[in-house]
């Protein structure tokens, strides 16, 4: 969306040059911030270094007094707990699990797909086989000019039955 220059800006306050001049003289940030209060909506302020710093988590959170908001701040930092890295083990077992399950479902559903249609071709093989069979009965052939009746042409059968 825009070329990184070197140096330029940070990951944690990104540089807000986009050749627009309302957002890049933080105008509808700060517009933003002025409507947010009012739409009484959950909210993530991912600004790390303005979040840290107590003064500035103060200020920022000036912006959303009231009994209507609740104001939910947790700083992890370090080794995880043990109870912690446990759960999130037993987590991604529980995900691999799920995922091989789905994978032999997939594949016996695809053997017996290609046993029903190896099945079907069989059918099918032997079905032409019999066809071919009957077909090869000698058909007794008539002249059209010696036929009385094309509608009987002996037995009930019409002249036209084979054509």
């Amino acid at each position: 969306w825009k070329a990184k220059t070197p140096g330029a800006f940070s990951t944690d306050k990104p540089d807000m040059k986009f050749g627009i001049p309302l957002m890049d003289d933080m105008s509808v940030k700060k517009l933003l911030l002025h409507i947010a209060p009012t739409v009484r909506k959950s909210f993530v302020v991912t600004e790390l270094k303005a979040n840290l710093t107590a003064d500035e988590r103060k200020a920022f959170l000036k912006n959303f007094a009231g009994p209507s908001f609740k104001k939910v701040a947790k700083v992890v930092v370090g080794e995880p707990t043990a109870d912690y890295k446990a759960k999130v083990r037993q987590l991604m077992i529980e995900e691999k699990k799920e995922k091989t399950l789905a994978e032999r479902k997939k594949k016996a559903a695809e053997a017996v797909r290609a046993r029903l249609l190896e099945e079907r071709r069989k059918k099918v093989a032997s079905m032409k086989q019999k066809k071919e069979g009957e077909e090869e009965e000698p058909k007794e052939e008539r002249d059209i000019d010696s036929v009385e009746d094309v509608a009987d042409v002996g037995g009930g059968v019409p002249l036209f039955k084979d054509f």
